[in-house]
């Protein structure tokens, strides 16, 4: 600011004597005026020029900067989508979940021994399975789809009954002895891989009887979920059961009520995974 006055008055110096110079005179005013009044002009309209095109440089960075965030966004990859109420996977897997609870609740209450702790899931899994293939499904992906469903309540649960597995160990060594993970991991056990073999093999036993299911039904033959039901319960299995005994109309009528609401809401089920998919 300081030299901005200077130069002011230096120019009006200098205009005052070209002026008085001009007109025979040895200083004029008029000229001083003039001169201080040019420079200056000079000077802010240079400065305001220059601050307009400094302006217009930070505007048109920014716009590019604004353009260069808005494309990023708009190549970026996609989120997955969330699951919603019609994903088939979804479906299958509160499907299971909510039926597999209904039919070990079932069993609970009327003291059913089992091949398995809680067989629902597998349960209402071989009734959804059941329906798609009724319904003309044969496509594997589908069924992988269902399985993976199956695989996610299973995991729950069995997570939940080794929590309470663990806590007790723990709780009868007075809290200070290791819990089931830490012997399994001292004797090179793997619990998560022998669980998830097992529930294979299980799926796969169950999709050979739901496979003779469909065949005895096709047939006109009764007692069509008894095939199921025999995996299930290990009936006339290596460990034997309470059901060995049975005829299949006697064994079946035992969880008839189960089977026929189950697979209403499976049929439902099936048709409305198939139409979404």
């Amino acid at each position: 600011m300081k030299a901005f006055v200077v130069v002011i008055i230096v120019s009006a110096i200098i205009g005052g004597f070209v002026g008085g110079e001009l007109s025979d005179q040895t200083f004029l005013l008029t000229g001083a005026v003039i001169g201080a009044l040019g420079v200056g002009g000079t000077i802010f309209g240079l400065g305001w020029f220059f601050t307009q095109q400094d302006a217009k440089k930070r505007s048109a960075a920014f716009d590019s900067f604004l353009a260069s965030k808005r494309m990023q966004s708009a190549t970026a990859s996609p989120q997955a989508p969330k699951p919603t109420t019609q994903d088939p996977l979804f479906r299958a897997t509160s499907f299971i979940r909510n039926a597999g609870n209904r039919f070990d609740s079932y069993c609970s209450k009327n003291g059913f021994g089992q091949l398995f702790a809680n067989p629902g899931p597998f349960f209402a899994w071989s009734i959804l399975w059941r329906s798609l293939r009724r319904a003309g499904c044969h496509d594997q992906n589908l069924k992988a789809i269902t399985v993976e469903g199956l695989n996610k309540v299973l995991a729950v649960n069995n997570n939940l009954t080794m929590g309470v597995v663990n806590n007790s160990m723990k709780d009868k060594a007075g809290g200070s002895g290791p819990g089931l993970a830490e012997i399994n991991k001292l004797l090179g056990i793997d619990m998560d891989r022998m669980f998830n073999d097992s529930n294979k093999v299980f799926v796969e036993r169950l999709s050979a009887a739901i496979e003779k299911s469909l065949e005895k039904e096709d047939a006109g033959e009764g007692q069509i979920f008894v095939p199921i039901l025999d995996v299930l319960m290990s009936r006339h299995g290596p460990t034997g059961s309470k059901f060995d005994h049975m005829s299949d109309s006697e064994f079946e009528l035992i969880f008839a009520d189960q089977c026929k609401d189950v697979s209403t809401t499976g049929a439902n089920m099936a048709t409305a995974i198939l139409r979404d998919s």
